[in-house]
């Protein structure tokens, strides 16, 4: 996932062009930055959804036995 710098390229390049590719590189890393961010909130999200439904499916399981208990002492 990483890129490293090809250095003999760079050695051959002007100080102005190797400006130019170092700010192109920290843009490039702050792409990848933002993009872990989201990553990250959605990951952190999913996992509450699966907390939630996890929740949810043991209320109705719950409510599922009360309903059979009840109809038993019909």
């Amino acid at each position: 996932m990483e890129e490293n710098f090809d250095s003999e390229k760079t050695q051959e390049m002007p100080v102005l062009n190797l400006e130019e590719v170092l700010k192109d590189e920290i843009k490039k890393l702050k792409e990848k930055e933002e993009r872990y961010k989201k990553l990250l909130f959605l990951m952190h999200r999913s996992k509450e959804q699966q907390e939630e439904f996890e929740k949810i499916s043991d209320e109705i399981i719950k409510v599922k036995h009360n309903i059979a208990n009840i109809e038993k002492h019909r």
